[in-house]
């Protein structure tokens, strides 16, 4: 665990999803630039790539391999032990997509398992919260705090046939719909919680992100233009490429989004 780990965080964060070596040097880079961003990788990484992102200077989230072909194969002990190796801030808690009861009893078996492997695990786990309606959305939510959960992501947000964060992903025209059912079902819990939107992550986004209390999100966004093999120069660009989009809020969906609430408008 960093021993700089990031207490629960205030403003929106956007993780970047990196899971080879060239990403996260690149990453790596742009953390000396930048706080602002943090990193999701996956337990199936390499050797080579754990190694690297054990030393990254940034919050970093590992998933159990839900944005990839691969899946880890392995107990949850395991899965657990390769969380801690890449030295985790955060690890995902396996989930399965649209399931709300099946996800809620990997929950249990995971928060249980980890309670009693302290202090072996430093890293601090995160409920998913699974469904297939706002409603089922709000009351995983719910399941999530009940089972002893601070940080909760909601999955399955995405339109693919499989993984998280395909490349020809996209995010649930219901989205802020899921979001604003949990806060208004469940407002003190929202307010206490640490909530992820897997998957979700883009400048557009941002604004409202921050007005809903949303605390992060992830996306592959920034390596559609990455390239496999890089120059200096590219990969120099590409370094700022990323503390750009690391920061950035889309200024024009602000201004109208704020015109929208001061309309009396829901957020």
């Amino acid at each position: 665990m960093k021993s700089s780990s990031p207490a629960v965080d205030d403003a929106y964060r956007p993780y970047c999803i990196a899971d080879r070596p060239n990403h996260v040097r690149i990453l790596s880079r742009a953390a000396k630039i930048t706080d602002g961003f943090g990193v999701l990788t996956q337990a199936t990484v390499t050797e080579s790539v754990q190694d690297l992102i054990a030393d990254l200077d940034v919050p970093v989230i590992v998933d159990c391999g839900a944005f990839s072909e691969d899946q880890f194969e392995g107990t949850l002990y395991e899965l657990f032990d390769s969380y801690e190796r890449m030295n985790a801030d955060f690890g995902l808690i396996p989930d399965i997509i649209g399931e709300r009861l099946e996800t809620d009893d990997l929950t249990a078996l995971a928060t249980r398992l980890w309670q009693r492997g302290q202090p072996r695990w430093s890293f601090e786990p995160v409920a998913v919260a699974q469904g297939e309606t706002p409603k089922e959305y709000a009351s995983a939510y719910w399941d999530c705090y009940m089972m002893g959960a601070d940080r909760i992501a909601i999955g399955g947000l995405l339109s693919t046939s499989g993984n998280r964060s395909g490349g020809h992903a996209t995010v649930s025209e219901g989205l802020f719909d899921i979001l604003r059912c949990i806060r208004k079902s469940h407002p003190k819990i929202w307010n206490d919680t640490w909530t992820f939107t897997l998957g979700c992550d883009h400048p557009r986004r941002r604004p409202r992100f921050d007005d809903f209390g949303v605390q992060a999100g992830d996306s592959k966004r920034w390596l559609f233009q990455y390239d496999q093999d890089l120059t200096l120069d590219r990969e120099t660009q590409l370094v700022d490429e990323v503390t750009e989009l690391a920061t950035h809020r889309t200024p024009t969906l602000t201004k109208g989004f704020f015109e929208q609430a001061q309309r009396g408008s829901d957020l």
